[in-house]
């Protein structure tokens, strides 16, 4: 089965029970935005950036 691109952080947000939407808002960019770069696989520091922010907000919650 073909995964869709950054499934690791689509996934990362599914396990700690966050939105898309919360991301956005962690890292101060709009929905829309979010959505565009995650249609193909991000840069690794990009990446690392989302997935450090999803952390955060895991530990606030």
């Amino acid at each position: 089965m073909k995964t869709r691109p950054n499934q690791e952080i689509r996934d990362t947000l599914k396990l700690y029970g966050l939105t898309q939407w919360d991301l956005c808002k962690a890292l101060g960019i709009g929905e829309t935005t979010l959505y565009r770069r995650l249609r193909d696989e991000l840069p690794e520091d990009q990446k690392q950036e989302y997935m450090n922010a999803i952390k955060k907000l895991a530990s606030i919650n």
